[in-house]
């Protein structure tokens, strides 16, 4: 199966996110941020770019993550021999195989639910930091590795030392970077007016909104990982931590009438949580059986559409069933892959 990639993502956002915004408000301009300040007027900003424009703003959403290059310091010190023979990965410790970055269960309430009621964000970064397991890379990735080193294309160092020695011409170093969120001089002048907390790069944030303090600016993707948690910048993550601002409902684009969504139903209308489900994963076909807390009948039971926003998998509607006996609901879901369905576990 090919790997999804940038451009890939980009059209898919176009396609269901852009093309889908009133033309007042998606005006695509390029530039790069250098300061904010206060309008004169009520509660707007002047968001000024390096090229000199200015952009008066109610909310701003903010997806950079800046970064410094991570230069180990025997780096500094690389000799160049006369020859080549191969080619040498080198690593510190053995590599792992996982198919994700993080465990699926960060996606959701799994492991959010703790991690957000730890309200020290020390601790959090912690927590973050011990679900990012090092030298991990997916299938696909070690199967092509272990390709090259059966065709003795490259040599493998596991666990490497700094006392070993490779002779090599060229060095290509993957030694990656370190989010730093006053690498960017935007979130400087943001920070010099509405100081946070900065811990490991990260700014600290509004846990119910994912907004800088005091300021509408909303940090989406990985620079909000005190607050998303260790899987913020991956796909199906980015989502409210809690309570949605009214500063962050601009714009509502709905493109299916018939789903419904859990702010559209009344608020008087009474809740209950499910205690207890258990569910099927076969190819194609997804069975979850849900035990109610009483008894209801077949006209009690609604379902205009399905959709599963967390699961990353998409459904065909008119191959799904609803049916629900006594205290047993039944949903069966017709997958339009047969890729494993792992969100709704645990």
């Amino acid at each position: 199966m090919p790997l999804p990639t940038l451009g890939l993502l980009q059209s898919f956002c176009k396609q269901q996110i852009t093309d889908l915004l009133p033309a007042n408000v998606c005006r695509p301009r390029k530039g790069t941020a250098v300061s904010i300040e206060e309008a004169d007027e009520g509660d707007s900003y002047v968001l000024r770019l390096a090229d000199g424009q200015e952009l008066v703003t109610k909310a701003i959403i903010y997806t950079h993550v800046p970064a410094i290059t991570v230069l180990p310091s025997w780096a500094k010190e690389l000799h160049t021999p006369a020859d080549a023979a191969t080619v040498h990965l080198v690593h510190r410790r053995a590599l792992q195989e996982q198919e994700q970055e993080v465990d699926p269960g960060w996606f959701g309430g799994k492991f959010m639910r703790g991690f957000q009621a730890q309200q020290d964000p020390r601790q959090r970064l912690l927590a973050a930091r011990e679900a990012h397991p090092h030298g991990t890379i997916n299938t696909h990735t070690m199967r092509a590795l272990k390709q090259a080193q059966a065709a003795q294309q490259i040599r493998m160092w596991e666990g490497w030392e700094e006392q070993d020695v490779v002779l090599a011409d060229h060095v290509w170093l993957a030694t990656g970077s370190s989010p730093d969120a006053m690498a960017c001089p935007f979130l400087r002048n943001v920070q010099e007016q509405w100081p946070t907390r900065i811990l490991g790069g990260y700014p600290v944030l509004q846990d119910t909104s994912m907004a800088w303090p005091g300021l509408p600016l909303l940090i989406i993707g990985r620079m909000g990982l005190l607050s998303q948690g260790p899987a913020a910048g991956l796909a199906g993550r980015t989502s409210m931590a809690g309570h949605t601002p009214s500063w962050c409902r601009l714009v509502h684009v709905r493109t299916n009438p018939n789903i419904i969504d859990v702010g559209d139903l009344p608020a008087s209308l009474e809740r209950s949580e499910i205690q207890k489900y258990s569910f099927v994963d076969d190819d194609f076909d997804v069975l979850v059986l849900v035990d109610l807390p009483e008894p209801v009948s077949k006209d009690q039971v609604g379902a205009t559409d399905y959709m599963c926003p967390s699961s990353m998998v998409t459904v065909v509607p008119g191959k799904c069933k609803l049916s629900v006996k006594h205290r047993r609901l039944t949903l069966h879901l017709r997958k339009t892959s047969d890729a494993e369905w792992r969100f709704l576990k645990g």
